[in-house]
């Protein structure tokens, strides 16, 4: 279970759709720019070795970013990280509304 508790990123089950929204929106704009920087530099280096580290530190980022429109989406508090791992703990313990769902991806 992640440990720290003080950079709780708070989701209210009453918060105002056009605010979750918003905040999905952005995450998701940020993880589409991150998918375009990996992609320019895979087809533009003829070198990949050279770019390796670059490109799976975009992906990383990717997959951050996309889980935490996730829980956003599914307004499920968690933990301010970069830790995959962490993420993903609040996504498979606050299932939210449809559990099903949930379990077809844990």
């Amino acid at each position: 279970m992640p440990r720290r508790r003080s950079n709780m990123i708070k989701a209210e089950k009453n918060t105002p759709l056009d605010a979750v929204l918003r905040n999905v929106v952005t995450l998701c704009g940020k993880a589409m720019g991150d998918y375009a920087s990996a992609r320019t530099m895979i087809e533009t280096t003829p070198d990949l070795f050279g770019v390796a580290d670059c490109v799976c530190f975009s992906s990383q980022q990717i997959v951050e970013k996309y889980t935490k429109a996730f829980l956003t989406t599914r307004r499920i508090s968690y933990v301010k990280t970069h830790n995959i791992i962490d993420l993903a703990f609040f996504a498979k313990h606050n299932k939210g509304n449809d559990e099903d769902e949930m379990d077809y991806f844990f």
